[in-house]
Order: structure tokens, then sequence, then C-alpha cells
């Protein structure tokens, strides 16, 4: 089959709507495309999805599946694209939470959230250490930049685990972000994003610039 046929059949993968097409397309279209720059690292589209893909087979070993939450704390650094990626395409749920929080804080929100893998930012991981034994949900602890004492590491999960691509089937309803209010009036609540919705808002934006 020639290439150009093989590449259309590839693009019908996944469903037009979800971000998951969205990466997929962007490694078989613009493979050796900058995706990310992030100081001196640099991460192309198809590198970009292959990360995403061992870390979605990361969490299905651990156990978690479609529609499970996951949890992210960190500040700024190029993991933190793999995270949202694999809710993207793993039909997990995410959650960001705000590193400027405190820990009191913190134990709420995470509660509140469901999530049963949490991602940790380097300078996060003594306040996420504190409030530990008070995260019931919790029952996986990655560290995004480096090892940590207890708890996985992103790095190696990516060295780990098959780059090939999951078996999600993800629809443009599915939910794959919870983003949560600045809680000025109570306690913080949860808006959850839909693919589409989240599209739609990000198109609505590059309209605007």
């Amino acid at each position: 089959m020639p290439t150009e046929r093989l590449i259309l059949k590839e693009l019908g993968r996944y469903k037009i709507g979800t971000w998951a097409d969205i990466i997929y397309r962007n490694a078989l279209l613009h493979a050796d495309r900058l995706a990310f720059v992030y100081g001196e690292q640099r991460v192309s589209f198809s590198q970009y999805n292959a990360r995403v893909n061992s870390l979605i087979h990361a969490l299905n070993s651990l156990g978690l599946r479609k529609g499970d939450g996951i949890g992210i704390i960190s500040w700024n650094c190029l993991e933190y694209t793999d995270v949202f990626g694999v809710a993207m395409k793993g039909g997990f749920i995410v959650s960001p939470f705000n590193p400027r929080l405190q820990a009191d804080e913190l134990d709420y929100i995470i509660n509140y959230s469901g999530v049963k893998a949490l991602f940790v930012g380097k300078e996060l991981l003594e306040i996420v250490d504190r409030i530990r034994p008070r995260l019931r949900g919790v029952e996986h602890y990655i560290s995004l930049e480096g090892a940590a004492p207890g708890m996985l590491t992103n790095s190696e999960l990516l060295q780990t685990f098959s780059k090939e691509e999951p078996d999600v089937e993800l629809n443009e309803d599915d939910p794959f972000l919870i983003l949560y209010t600045s809680c000025t009036t109570g306690v913080p609540r949860g808006a959850v994003y839909s693919h589409i919705r989240r599209l739609e808002d990000v198109r609505t934006m590059a309209l605007q610039l």
C-alpha cells in the first residue's frame, strides 16, 4: 500500500474533536517539527506522542483506566505537558492543582478531586510528603523531575513502557480536564471540560490573538 494511503488510514485512528486526534495527527504529519521547547530541552511532535503513549501504558499497568482521575501539582516543567497528553489520549481526567495553595487547602482539594495518581514537581515534594497521610484516594505518587523517596519517577516510566499506540476509545464529549475555582466565597469547586469544549475554548483564544 502506498505511503500516502497508509497515512490517510492512520489519520482515522482517533475521532476528530478529541485531543488524541490532534496529538496523533501532528506526530504523523509533522513528526520532526518542534512541539515544545523548555530551556535546553527540545521535543518534537513524534517524540511527544511517544512520551504520552509510554506514560499511558505505565498508568494502565498500575491499574488506572479511562475515566480515572490523575492530578498534577508542579510549577512549569517539560513533564507537565506529558501529564496533560496522558489525559488527552488515555481517557484520564486531569486535575491541575495550584502550587501556591497551603497544605490544608491542598489536602482538601486533592481529596475532593478523587484522583488516583498524583504527579509532583520537585519544588512541591516536601509539602506533598507532609499531607500524604491525609490523601485518602491517592494510590500512586509520581515525581516529575528526578527521583524522590516513596515515589515512582516520570523519566523511568517513559523509558520502561511501550511507545505503541494505546487501545483507548475516545469521544469528543468525554471529560478530560477539571479546573478549580479560586474559592473567594467558599471552598473550591471543579469545572469539568470535555474534549470538544476545551477545543472550542482554545480556538476562540487563538482567534482573539
